[in-house]
């Protein structure tokens, strides 16, 4: 990440700098590779709602899928070992209706 906000990926090969994402507050953006190097999994601001959303970002496509919902409150995004799971805590407080 940058001073900005912006996610970039790096291609050692080539040199090739691209940026996966920007987070619209513009503070650092916090990040975690899968165990194979063909995902990063990070956290993003919506900028809606202002709640933090967990995104994955596919290096082979070049795309990027937001994965929660920005109604809650996620973050600190990583995979397992094995790279089947993606574990994130977030803050879900629902209160039935009156």
């Amino acid at each position: 990440t940058d001073n900005t906000g912006a996610l970039f990926v790096l291609t050692v090969e080539t040199g090739e700098t691209k940026q996966v994402d920007k987070e619209p507050g513009g503070g650092p953006m916090a990040f975690n590779w899968s165990h194979d190097s063909n995902w990063i999994t990070y956290v993003r601001t919506d900028e809606a709602s202002r709640n933090a959303c967990i995104w994955v970002y596919n290096l082979a496509k070049g795309e990027s899928t937001r994965l929660t919902s920005p109604m809650f409150n996620s973050g600190g995004s990583t995979f397992d070992r094995k790279g089947d799971f993606l574990y994130f805590r977030s803050n879900r407080s629902v209160n039935s209706p009156r």
